[in-house]
């Protein structure tokens, strides 16, 4: 969620959005549902549940950036980087706080 919510203000690009984004980007894994009846109940914004019921959007490349990056696939997030614009060492770094920071609260 923070490394995505990073990636919004460098991007001067819906930060809030993103970082709602990647907080519950797991939540269906997390509560053994559906994504879909989960996001029907929550009142996000449309570009969030699209991006996670959907799999498209304005918020959806972002969405698979930090995917491709967790699950180490790098020729795909070299590709979704260009088209964001954002150099992966600005990624890692983000990256890294958001480690930081989720630990913070442990």
């Amino acid at each position: 969620a923070r490394s995505l919510e990073q990636t919004g203000e460098a991007k001067n690009s819906a930060s809030e959005e993103l970082f709602m984004l990647g907080l519950f980007s797991l939540i269906d894994a997390i509560v053994d549902h559906p994504m879909e009846h989960i996001m029907s109940r929550l009142p996000l914004s449309d570009a969030i549940k699209e991006a996670l019921i959907i799999r498209s959007g304005r918020l959806f490349p972002f969405l698979v950036m930090i995917e491709n990056y967790e699950r180490g696939r790098w020729v795909l997030l070299e590709e979704l980087l260009e088209s964001i614009e954002l150099k992966q060492s600005q990624l890692v770094d983000y990256y890294l706080e958001g480690v930081d920071w989720a630990d913070a609260f442990s």
